[in-house]
């Protein structure tokens, strides 16, 4: 289920965090990195895939910051497609460290 959000009075509808779009993001500078460490950049890339030119998608986010104060629409929206997406839970899971296993204790008896 998408969500969609107002931007300049246009509405515009979330598109899934998939293989394609995190390449396409990757091309305009943002990694999966980048996307909590830059989260400017993230809404950037991710609103100008949807409008289709990353340059006037922040025209279109200035202005509606500009003239309407915030943009809680859009980052609701980037951040459900996060949540529902197996694709990007997958690739964060590559730089989780697995969880470490309890070292069995040793049953042997000593010979005295």
């Amino acid at each position: 289920m998408s969500k969609t959000f107002e931007i300049n009075g246009k509405k515009y509808t979330s598109i899934p965090f998939t293989f394609n779009i995190l390449a396409d993001m990757e091309e305009i500078g943002v990694d999966i990195e980048s996307i909590v460490s830059r989260p400017i950049s993230g809404i950037r890339a991710y609103f100008g895939i949807i409008v289709g030119d990353k340059e006037k998608a922040g025209e279109e986010l200035e202005q509606h910051i500009i003239d309407f104060g915030d943009i809680s629409g859009l980052v609701d929206a980037f951040n459900y497609e996060i949540e529902q997406s197996a694709f990007f839970k997958a690739v964060a899971k590559w730089n989780t460290p697995e969880p470490k296993k309890p070292q069995k204790k040793s049953t042997t008896k000593k010979d005295a």
